[in-house]
Parts: structure tokens; sequence; C-alpha cells
């Protein structure tokens, strides 16, 4: 379904607040920022979340406030020009007990811990199991830094953690290792492609002052206001639950 509304800005969650049996829901934005366009969207038994749109930049904050699922989710936020996401941006997400997040092929070049956790310092004592299916990373314009290195101890410990779960199960071993090693780097100084699982502090000469400062993310331009009409490109797949 195309939505194609002049006058007043779209939203697709007064089109979908209703639908109750919704599982899963694939988005493409043709605006430069997701505010509250979806709010209202998030029925019950959502389990899969797809936004993509080459337009969109800037994501706000509170996009999911309101999500309803408790069990699982599987977010994909993929094919975009986003460069970085903002604070808090999970905060709405942190009563799922079993999160997959898909982040490929954007732009990306910096994320803060502080999307996925409340602040920088709790996420070691959280663990990863707040995203237990796993981060995948792969197709951005990361750069190697001391930014970086917090995200690479993420990966090894998400790594550890799971295999203990998937130890048992081959196939399930070798996709969690896949997934893991899948993100790369630039490293300027070699001109290779280096994972993001094999980023140390001790290798890029980190100090202790820039790790600390690599939880403060660069400045994220506010997003500009609604356009005057909302086109987003809704394809809704409703399956009738129990």
């Amino acid at each position: 379904m195309e939505i194609r509304q002049p006058g007043p800005p779209f939203r697709v969650g007064h089109l979908l607040a209703t639908v109750h049996t919704l599982q899963k829901l694939h988005l493409e934005v043709r605006e430069k920022a997701l505010t509250d366009q979806i709010t209202g969207a998030f029925g019950p038994k959502l389990k899969e979340l797809h936004i993509t749109g080459k337009a969109l930049t800037d994501i706000d904050a509170n996009t999911f406030r309101g999500f309803q699922n408790k069990h699982e989710l599987l977010l994909s936020i993929t094919d975009t020009s986003i460069e970085t996401f903002p604070d808090g941006l999970l905060a709405h997400l942190s009563d799922v007990a079993y999160l997959s997040l898909d982040l490929r092929r954007n732009k990306l070049r910096y994320l803060s811990p502080q999307v996925l956790y409340e602040n920088s310092s709790t996420w070691e004592s959280k663990g990863t199991t707040f995203v237990a299916g796993g981060l995948a990373l792969e197709g951005n314009e990361w750069g190697c830094d001391c930014s970086l290195v917090w995200l690479g101890r993420w990966l090894r410990r998400w790594l550890r953690e799971t295999l203990l779960i998937h130890t048992a199960v081959l196939k399930g071993a070798q996709r969690v290792h896949t997934l893991a090693r899948a993100a790369t780097c630039y490293e300027p100084r070699t001109g290779q492609n280096v994972p993001l699982l094999d980023l140390h502090a001790e290798d890029l000469g980190c100090q202790a002052s820039a790790l600390s400062d690599a939880s403060a993310a660069p400045p994220i331009a506010a997003p500009p206001p609604p356009l005057p009409a909302l086109a987003l490109l809704l394809a809704a797949l409703v399956v009738v639950g129990a």
C-alpha cells in the first residue's frame, strides 16, 4: 500500500491502532526524519518491525514509545542514510525479553552505548542479554578508532554469552560466530577492514580519557520539522492470530 497524503502529515499509527493481530510491519520512510509517525502502530502481537528509506537521516529517541509486545522483537533499521542514533532510542524496548537488532547498510560512523543502555557505565553490569538476539552492524561506514572499542568488547561478550546457549548445536554456534564477525571498520594506517570483534584499546593506542570520552556521542543535529505531506510506503503483513 502506497500512502501519499496531501495536507497535514499522515500518521501510520492512526491507521494501524486497531489492528491487534499485526505481526510484521515493513515501512519505507520517504522523509528525512522519523518522529511520531508510527506511534500507535505497535500492536500486542507485533514481532517484526522493519524500517528503511534512503531519505531517512534522523530518528527520534521516542519513536518506539508505546511498544506492547514484551516477549520478542526483531527491529530492523536498514538501508537508510542515518549516521548515528540518539541516546535512549531503545529505552521503550527495555522490557522486551528477546530483542534482535539489525542495523546493517546504513551510514553509521558511531554508536554510543547509551543508545542501548541507560548510561555508558551500566552495560558491563547488565551484560548483553538486553539484545539477546544479537546486533547486526555490517555494511556501515565504521572507522577504527577508540570510540568503537566498547563495541568490540560488547560483541566479544555477546559471543561468549550466546555460545553458552548454542554450544550443543553446531549450526547455531556457527551462525552466532558469523554474525559477530561480519561487521568491520576501516583502519586507515593499514588500509584494511578489521572486524569490530577484534578491536582492542591497546592496538589503537587509546588512553583511558579517550575511552571515557567515547561514551559521549558526537553532536546530533535536530531533526527537521515534518514536511507538509508525509510520504511513507507502507507494506504491512497482517497475520490473524489465535
